[in-house]
């Protein structure tokens, strides 16, 4: 008996370092199980702790440090989603929508701007070191506190040894001023400003056609000065100038802190000026042609810029989840499919009535479709949207 129980003995030894043999009913499952859990907890990270199935998650492309990356999510607004990203803002520090601005599409994008040292350097040697965030040279020399005009030469640089000695912080910005030209348009006056050579380069830059039936004093070599004057002049001919408004355009921001319907001013913007000269031929007293030949514009729109708000009113996260449903069967906020029907809630015109000011829904930024969408839905329930609502099982309860 001793001797078969050191055979026994043997024999187990024998059978368990050569792994071949090995047995362990556990150990497989418990690898199999830390390797998923190591994977899910990779995902959840990597994404946020989004679940990418969930309809409400969207995409956001975000733009920060010279580098853009996709980011699903479900924050509501841009502030939201740059704080669960993990981005700190600080004053100095720009965000293109505001963080304000809701996220209520997918392909929306994000650009954070961080401020960082720049030094600006004006032609006639003004240097002004400052932490600024704008992106654009123009933008970064009027913060710093220059005045620049539009036809300004305003270019990132590199510094040269002089001043780098002279202490250049960061990027440096250079300003090369354009010149101050008055153009004497077959008797009106044009004040505007150039940073072409000379007379011939100030009209190709303007686009003021150069007629051969035209003079034009000083001649079209002459070199550009500052307050040089150029007339253009067209002998024998009947000419009139007109000055025309250029309607300012409208830049619209989206404020999250206010309600849908509401909408604020925060800049009325100023029209610019076209002339526009008229060859007129008169017979008998009478004008029988009026043809236009030049337009030049003199001072350029400045945008007028209006806040609209983006807070919905009425509604909560669930009903809002079930719009999203609605949407993913319906169509997108934009959708205009040609056959009457428009936006993500396919709204006809009649139904759509002009609502907040649109002609249609597809016009319209997605907050005020979803707030006609609630409105819709508290008086007549689901049944818009009958072939939807059916299919995704959505259920009356939000009224």
């Amino acid at each position: 008996m001793i001797k078969k129980h050191l055979d026994t003995t043997v024999k187990v030894i024998e059978q368990t370092p050569t792994g071949k043999h090995f047995k362990h009913p556990v150990a497989v499952p418990v690898a199999v199980t830390l390797f998923m859990i190591v994977s899910f907890c990779f995902w959840f990270l990597l994404y946020g702790g989004q679940t990418l199935q969930d309809s409400e998650v969207r995409r956001v492309e975000v733009y920060i440090d010279g580098q853009t990356k996709t980011v699903p999510t479900r924050a509501s607004t841009v502030g939201e989603l740059l704080k669960r990203i993990g981005v700190t803002l600080q004053k100095e520090d720009v965000v293109e929508p505001g963080v304000n601005s809701p996220i209520l599409d997918e392909d929306f994008k994000v650009s954070v701007y961080k401020a960082k040292p720049v030094t600006v350097v004006d032609e006639d040697g003004k240097t002004v070191t400052a932490k600024i965030a704008e992106s654009t040279p123009h933008a970064l020399a009027k913060k710093a506190g220059f005045k620049v005009y539009e036809e300004d030469d305003i270019q990132f640089a590199q510094p040269d040894s002089a001043l780098i000695e002279d202490g250049v912080v960061g990027d440096l910005v250079v300003i090369k001023r354009s010149m101050p030209v008055t153009i004497n348009l077959y008797g009106k006056d044009i004040r505007t400003r150039t940073l072409a050579k000379d007379v011939e380069g100030v009209l190709n830059e303007k686009s003021i056609s150069i007629n051969p039936e035209d003079k034009f004093v000083p001649n079209l070599r002459t070199k550009v000065k500052k307050n040089l004057k150029i007339f253009i002049l067209r002998p024998g001919q009947q000419i009139v100038n007109e000055e025309e408004q250029i309607v300012p355009p409208t830049q619209v921001r989206y404020d999250a802190t206010l309600d849908v319907g509401v909408t604020k001013v925060i800049d009325e913007g100023q029209p610019g000026i076209r002339v526009v000269t008229y060859q007129i031929e008169v017979k008998n007293g009478k004008v029988v042609s009026r043809k236009a030949i030049q337009s030049v514009i003199g001072t350029q729109p400045k945008p007028r810029i209006v806040v609209e708000g983006t807070k919905t009113a009425g509604f909560d996260g669930s009903f809002d989840g079930a719009l999203a449903r609605l949407r993913s069967c319906e169509g997108s906020y934009g959708s205009n499919t040609g056959n009457g029907y428009y936006g993500a809630y396919q709204f006809d015109i009649g139904t759509w009535g002009g609502y907040g000011g649109y002609s249609n829904a597809a016009q319209a930024p997605p907050a005020v479709q979803d707030q006609k969408a609630w409105e819709t839905y508290q008086s007549r329930g689901w049944s818009p949207w009958p072939s939807c609502s059916a299919s995704l099982g959505l259920q009356d309860v939000y009224r």
